[in-house]
C-alpha cells in the first residue's frame, strides 16, 4: 500500500509536466520509417518516438549537432551512434522512474539530408534513401554541369537526363496528391471523424504542396461527410412522412369499415321496408349505391396503404444502405488510388536507376572523348568534427554526407616561349 501511495503523486506530476510539454512539443505524432535494425542514428536525423498510452511523450525529435534530443521529463538524451532499439531501451529505463511499465518504440521518421556539390548541374540538398550510392546522388544532382558536360556527343544524354528528372519530380508531386486522396478515402471507409496526418516532407517546396493538397482533401472530406449527413436526414424525414401517411390511411380504413357496416344495416332495413311496402324501392337503390361507393373508397384506401408501405420500405432500404454504399464507393476508389501510387513508385524507382545509368554513360562518354575524369570525395561527420575522404561512384552514402564531384582534364603541353 505504501508503494501505491508513492506512485500516485508521481503520475499526477507526470500528467502536469506532459500538459506543459505539449506546448513546446517539437513536432506532432511520430511516424517511423523502415530502417535497418543496425542503423546508427546521427545528427540531423529525426526520430519518431511513440509511448503507448502517453500522447504527450510521443512525437518527432531532431537530433542536434551534439548528437542529442531534448525529451520531456528526461531532458537531454544522447542518441547519436545508437540504434533505434538502444534509444527505446534507454528511454524506457529513464521513464520508468516517473511511470513504470511504459511501452516505448523508436524509429527513423526522417533521415538527415544529403548534399551534392562541385561540377554538377543542380548542387544542393536532397533526401536520403537507404542504399543510396555516390553515383545515384550525382545523378539526382543532374550529372555533370553543362559547362563541362555539354558537347556534341553528350547533348542528347544530358537532355534525356533532364527529361527523366522532370518526370521524376512530376511523379513526386502526383504521389503527394494521391497520398492525400488515400488518407481521405481511408477515413471514409473506416467511418473516421478525421483524416490521418501525413509524414511532413523535408523539402520546403514539397511541404507547401503537401499542405495545399491536404487542405483540398480535408475540404472534400468535410463536404462529403456533410452531404452524407444531409442525405441521411432527408431519408429520415421521408421515413417519418410515410409512417404518418400509413397511420392516417389505416385510421381512415377503420372508419370506412364502420361506415360500411352501418350502411349495410341501412340496406337491410330498407329492403325489409320495401318488402312490407312501407317505402319505395328507389330509396333502397340509393342506399345500395351509397354502400357500393363506400366499399370502392375502402378499396382505394387499401391501394394507397400498400403504396405507402412500399415507399416506406424503399426509403428504409436506402437509409440502411447509405453508409454501406458510401464505404463501397470509397473502397473502390481507394483500390484505384493504391494501384496508381504503386505504379508511380515503381516508375520512379525505374527512373532513378535509369538516371544513374544515363549519368554514368554521360560521364564515361565525355571522359573517353575529352580524356576527362570525375573524382568523388565525401565530407562526413567524424568524432572530432568533419573529415573528407576519397570515394568512388559505388561508395555508399550515409545520412548527412556531402558529396563533392569534380571533373579534371589532362594537362596539355604548351609551346616553348622563344
Amino acid at each position: 500500500m505504501k508503494r501505491m501511495k508513492m506512485i500516485a503523486p508521481r503520475r499526477t506530476l507526470v500528467r502536469v509536466m506532459l500538459a506543459t510539454s505539449l506546448l513546446v512539443s517539437p513536432i506532432g505524432p511520430a511516424f517511423a520509417q523502415s530502417a535497418p535494425s543496425s542503423y546508427q542514428l546521427g545528427s540531423g536525423d529525426v526520430v519518431g518516438i511513440t509511448v503507448f498510452g502517453e500522447e504527450g511523450l510521443s512525437g518527432q525529435y531532431e537530433i542536434s549537432g551534439t548528437g542529442t534530443i531534448s525529451y520531456p521529463l528526461v531532458g537531454e538524451v544522447e542518441v547519436a551512434g545508437k540504434t533505434a532499439a538502444q534509444v527505446a531501451e534507454r528511454l524506457s529505463h529513464d521513464l520508468a522512474e516517473f511511470v513504470p511499465g511504459l511501452s516505448v518504440t523508436v524509429g527513423v521518421a526522417r533521415y538527415a539530408p544529403v548534399f551534392v556539390l562541385g561540377d554538377v548541374q543542380t548542387p544542393g540538398r536532397y533526401d536520403f534513401r537507404p542504399g543510396m550510392i555516390a553515383l545515384e546522388l550525382f545523378a539526382l544532382g543532374g550529372g555533370l554541369a553543362r559547362s563541362t558536360a555539354v558537347n556534341e556527343a553528350g547533348e542528347g544524354a544530358a537532355l534525356q537526363l533532364i527529361g527523366m528528372r522532370q518526370e521524376f519530380n512530376d511523379n513526386v508531386l502526383q504521389m503527394l496528391g494521391l497520398e492525400a486522396s488515400r488518407a481521405r478515402l481511408q477515413a471514409e471507409l473506416d467511418g473516421s471523424e478525421t483524416m490521418t496526418e501525413d509524414i511532413p516532407q523535408s523539402d520546403p517546396a514539397l511541404r507547401a504542396v503537401q499542405q495545399r493538397v491536404r487542405e483540398r482533401e480535408l475540404g472534400l472530406f468535410a463536404l462529403r461527410k456533410s452531404g452524407l449527413a444531409a442525405e441521411a436526414q432527408a431519408l429520415s424525414a421521408q421515413e417519418r412522412s410515410y409512417s404518418d401517411e400509413i397511420e392516417s390511411i389505416s385510421k381512415s380504413m377503420v372508419l370506412h369499415e364502420d361506415e360500411i357496416r352501418l350502411i349495410g344495416e341501412d340496406v337491410e332495413a330498407s329492403a325489409e321496408l320495401v318488402k312490407r311496402g312501407l317505402t319505395s324501392r328507389s330509396n333502397l337503390r340509393e342506399t345500395e349505391r351509397q354502400l357500393s361507393a363506400t366499399r370502392r373508397d375502402a378499396l382505394e384506401l387499401g391501394s394507397y396503404l400498400a403504396r405507402a408501405k412500399q415507399n416506406l420500405l424503399v426509403v428504409q432500404q436506402r437509409k440502411a444502405s447509405l453508409v454501406t454504399d458510401r464505404r463501397n464507393e470509397a473502397a473502390a476508389q481507394l483500390q484505384t488510388v493504391e494501384l496508381e501510387l504503386a505504379r508511380k513508385r515503381a516508375r520512379n524507382e525505374a527512373l532513378a536507376a535509369s538516371m544513374t545509368e544515363v549519368a554514368m554513360s554521360l560521364g564515361s562518354g565525355i571522359s573517353r572523348q575529352q580524356g576527362m575524369t570525375i573524382s568523388y570525395s565525401i565530407v562526413r561527420r567524424a568524432a572530432d568534427g568533419f573529415e573528407e575522404v576519397a570515394a568512388n561512384e559505388r561508395e555508399e552514402i550515409r545520412p548527412g554526407d556531402i558529396l563533392r564531384a569534380e571533373a579534371s582534364y589532362p594537362v596539355r603541353a604548351t609551346a616553348e616561349v622563344n
